[in-house]
């Protein structure tokens, strides 16, 4: 995944996905009738850099 890049799963609103999935961070999920969307992005490293930063 490209710094900055985003992950974005769809999936049924009932089924929960994790908050983490190896190096990425659930920070958003959209929930609309039966649907879901949850949007992952790399967990910043431990020295807080970010990732996302230009």
């Amino acid at each position: 995944l490209a710094p900055g890049g985003v992950v974005i799963a769809e999936h049924r609103r009932s089924f929960g996905l994790p908050e983490q999935a190896g190096a990425l961070t659930c920070y958003r999920v959209l929930r609309q009738g039966d649907a879901a969307l949850s949007f992952y992005r790399r967990a910043a490293k431990a020295s807080g850099k970010n990732d996302s930063a230009p």
